[in-house]
């Protein structure tokens, strides 16, 4: 269910609320009721204060008239909500508001959901039916226990959780009993939680009304506002909307999601659509019941419903024109005339100053663009900034480390040059110890060439005679004796010493 405006001043910015509810898919395949209920109140249209509340009725088979659970819960946070906003407030009292919330308000919300139970115990008692039911799916015992302590365990049956809002011209009441979520949207979309998430809650553990001393469960949260304050967008959903999410984070982002669905559509056109998001999220997710509020006022950024609104008033505008015509070709005379100019001359101001208006609410949504424009340019820009900063730093440390490695590399080059100058030193020095090997070698092999030749030529020589018998011999003739003549042996050719290598 939606709130419909029927007519949109552009004197300022209306509040909207669309709510509502759906049967969770597992409930329909077991066909259960849907045991959630939510309701709103706005005596004014467009206008706060907004009252808004939902519940949760659990599903267990010992609840199973937690239809009526929630319903009572509901109704219950109407009637005690609305005390505080019947007549007029004003900021004087807002502390006095507070001291009710927090030291009366959760006790009253127990004390009258309980009186609302017992009311309808006595009008409709448990059914046989009903307990036959509670035998099948959870024993004897259980039924047993139901009837003998039906006193006391009455509540269990029509078990539920609340959340509620209460909006004002001068503060935001948000309160928490058990399961479900309450957020919070700013206009750029920072999504968070007024009253912080109870991490004590297990699985499908919850508190509930119908706890000994739920009213110490009932959480609340306070905060008071300005005429010029920016209030943000309030979204209200049973736990059914959040188990449909396998991370925190991804349901949180339904709230932006919201917000620009809204800003790019129309208010009414998101709310035309609530019913079949929340059917696909129950079929694709918990298969729970939902139920979903939501609360907004329409800003310069929403410009689907600002165009509307511009619309709207150039409609109605026209057609008091059309209906001055018309009036006028038949009783308009020449006497009424001067009054029929005066009266034209009023609707022509009364035109002009409401197309002032709206001049003047696009201008503030240009200039609020502007603003959102300038704000993230800048952000671009740091960021930009913030990114050079660390390439320049990362250009830096890369130079850094190749200077290093280059000096280790040189390091490595000198160790590698001296290493390989002294295997060089090395290889030079045996070469030179083998060349001197050889050329003592080849001197001791002439020196006993030499030698031999001497002695050959020695043993060679004839025998010394006597001067009488042997005259000497003249070096022109020739002696010829017996003896045969013997070559002498070949001379042999020394070998050259080879030329030494430089010392090292």
């Amino acid at each position: 269910m939606s709130q419909e405006n029927e007519k949109l001043d552009p004197d300022y910015q209306p509040w909207r609320l669309m709510l509502e509810t759906v049967r969770g898919a597992s409930h329909e395949r077991k066909k259960l009721p849907n045991q959630d209920y939510g309701d709103f109140y706005q005596p004014n249209e467009n206008k706060l204060p907004i009252i808004l509340a939902i519940s949760d009725g659990h599903g267990s088979a010992k609840s199973f008239r937690s239809d009526r659970g929630s319903r009572f819960a509901v109704e219950t946070a109407m009637e005690l909500l609305k005390g505080l906003v019947d007549q007029e407030s004003d900021r004087e009292n807002i502390s006095a508001v507070k001291d009710y919330v927090n030291d009366k308000l959760p006790q009253k919300i127990v004390s009258k959901w309980k009186e609302k139970v017992d009311g309808d115990l006595k009008n409709n008692d448990f059914t046989s039916e009903e307990l036959d039911n509670l035998e099948k799916e959870e024993g004897i015992k259980v039924r047993q226990s139901l009837e003998d302590n039906k006193k006391d365990r009455k509540y269990v049956v029509y078990g539920a959780t609340l959340l509620a809002v209460l909006l004002t011209e001068d503060y935001n009441l948000y309160l928490q009993l058990g399961d479900g979520d309450i957020l919070s949207v700013d206009i750029w979309g920072k999504t968070t939680r007024p009253i912080v998430k109870d991490e004590n809650m297990i699985a499908n553990e919850t508190y509930s009304l119908c706890m000994k001393d739920a009213w110490q469960y009932i959480n609340n949260h306070f905060v008071t506002y300005t005429q010029e304050s920016k209030r943000p967008m309030i979204l209200v959903c049973t736990d059914g909307y959040a188990n449909s999410f396998d991370r925190e984070e991804k349901f949180i982002k339904i709230g932006k999601d919201y917000l620009d669905m809204i800003r790019q559509q129309t208010f009414d056109e998101v709310a035309s659509q609530l019913q079949s998001f929340l059917e696909q999220t129950s079929q694709a997710g918990s298969g729970d019941d939902i139920t979903f509020g939501l609360i907004k006022q329409i800003d310069s950024q929403d410009t689907g419903d600002n165009f509307k609104l511009f619309k709207k008033v150039l409609e109605e505008n026209n057609a008091e024109l059309q209906q001055i015509r018309e009036k006028s070709k038949e009783n308009v005379k020449k006497d009424d005339m001067q009054q029929f100019t005066n009266v034209l001359n009023q609707i022509i101001e009364t035109q002009s100053n409401q197309m002032e208006r709206l001049v003047n609410n696009f201008s503030n949504s240009l200039q609020d663009l502007q603003k959102i424009f300038v704000e993230a340019s800048e952000s671009q820009s740091k960021k930009l900034e913030y990114i050079e900063k660390c390439v320049q730093n990362l250009t830096e440390q890369k130079s850094q480390d190749l200077n290093s490695i280059n000096n280790t590399n040189k390091n490595k080059e000198v160790k590698i040059t001296k290493t390989q100058s002294q295997v060089t030193q090395t290889k030079i020095k045996k070469k030179l110890d083998f060349l001197q090997t050889g050329l003592i070698t080849t001197i001791v092999l002439v020196a006993i060439s030499i030698g031999t030749n001497i002695a050959t030529a020695i043993w060679l020589l004839p025998p010394k005679s006597s001067s009488s018998n042997n005259p000497e011999l003249k070096p022109s003739e020739p002696l010829e004796t017996s003896t045969p003549k013997v070559s002498p042996s070949p001379k042999t050719t020394p070998l050259t010493s080879p030329k030494p290598s430089p010392s090292s």
